[in-house]
């Protein structure tokens, strides 16, 4: 029986899930729950109580009270040394680590042939692409952290041929490449015919947002997008409530953050997800939409080009161009049916072969034990 801790910020229940790492987690935690041969204890650092649920006969979820207010503090002096005392109880075989930068705080040299990192930012992309200086500082922080404690790491999981082929010095590495899993229960999402627009994620300028949001109030009254996500920074949101408030009611609808269940309602009346990004590694939201059967309109930028087939499942344009944003946006409004529908077939059968979350958590167990065979020797 293969021994697993992952450790990853996941959602007290009850709770929204707030970004694509969470979701990601969530549906290959769904994956293992239909694999045999593996038990996965999940670490969830940061929360305000102590909390242990049964997800799946398989999954357990340990919800760890948070000790300090500074997160960088919280992983390097309690995260760090709760994770050993539980990989040497539990007698695991496994530490998988979701995501990188102030995250390789838990990284030990004596843990390290048995440590996975799944590598889900880019984050001197990400800096490039805020004007909050607080953001700025805070990834420039965790860009060091990483490159502190990169040469301790022995093994990673890229998402994308795009982060890896950013990531340089990896010939010391065992890597494997594996796509972001999807929750089985986008794939079984009834709609209900309609020609709405939505968008999912961080309201941030990384994201493009304000282009979405001056694309949409320059189109018909008709035209309807559903938002659902949060803010980084509250003079974006501002910015971006300002824009809302001079709209007709109903022409952008604000949903907040909402968990799985809730978005799948959501989204009913709509058929394609805009995501006007201007960094992206591989966004989830994209596989999502995929699996759900909606098209999708995002930007050229990073691992998207990997993801969407342009006039095919959907259709791709340069960050920033508002004007062609709108064009495209248009153009899935007068699209025949026929067309969509073939589209949007097609999109979903392109995410079950890629994302389905059971195939995911398979290729992800395969490379757990080539790990283990390679630190055996």
């Amino acid at each position: 029986m293969m021994r697993v801790i992952m450790v990853s910020h996941i959602p007290l229940p009850g709770n929204p899930v707030r970004g694509g790492v969470e979701a990601v987690t969530l549906g290959l935690l769904k994956g293992f729950s239909q694999c045999d041969g593996i038990q996965v204890k999940v670490l969830s650092f940061s929360h305000d109580r102590d909390l242990t649920v049964q997800l799946y006969d398989n999954v357990e979820v340990c919800y760890v009270k948070k000790k300090f207010r500074v997160r960088k503090m919280e992983l390097w002096l309690h995260a760090r040394k709760y994770l050993e005392r539980i990989f040497k109880e539990w007698k695991a075989d496994i530490i998988h680590i979701e995501g990188n930068g102030s995250s390789l705080l838990l990284l030990q040299r004596e843990l390290a042939s048995r440590t996975i990192v799944t590598q889900h930012g880019i984050l001197d992309r990400e800096r490039k692409n805020t004007s909050s200086l607080r953001r700025k500082m805070n990834l420039w922080a965790a860009q060091m952290i990483e490159r502190h404690k990169w040469p301790l790491l022995k093994n990673i999981i890229f998402i994308s041929d795009y982060n890896k082929n950013l990531c340089k010095g990896i010939d010391h590495l065992k890597w494997a490449q594996i796509y972001n899993p999807v929750d089985d229960d986008y794939f079984t999402h009834k709609d209900n015919g309609g020609r709405g627009f939505y968008f999912i994620g961080r309201l941030n300028e990384r994201k493009g947002v304000r282009d979405l949001f001056r694309a949409v109030a320059s189109m018909p009254e008709d035209v309807s997008l559903d938002v659902v996500g949060g803010p980084d920074v509250k003079e974006y949101m501002t910015e971006l409530e300002e824009i809302v408030s001079s709209l007709p009611a109903g022409h952008i609808k604000m949903h907040g953050w909402q968990s799985g269940e809730r978005i799948r309602s959501i989204v009913e009346g709509d058929c394609c997800l805009v995501l006007p990004s201007y960094q992206e590694t591989l966004p989830v939201v994209i596989a999502e939409a995929m699996a759900m059967g909606k098209i999708v309109i995002a930007t050229d930028v990073g691992g998207i080009r990997e993801m969407v087939e342009d006039g095919q499942t959907g259709f791709l344009f340069k960050a920033g161009d508002v004007d062609v944003l709108k064009e495209l946006m248009t153009k899935v409004m007068a699209l025949p049916q026929d067309k969509l529908c073939w589209m949007r077939d097609r999109a979903k059968a392109l995410a079950f072969k890629r994302y389905y979350s059971e195939t995911i958590a398979n290729n992800t167990n395969q490379f757990y034990l080539e790990v283990l065979e390679n630190e055996r020797g």
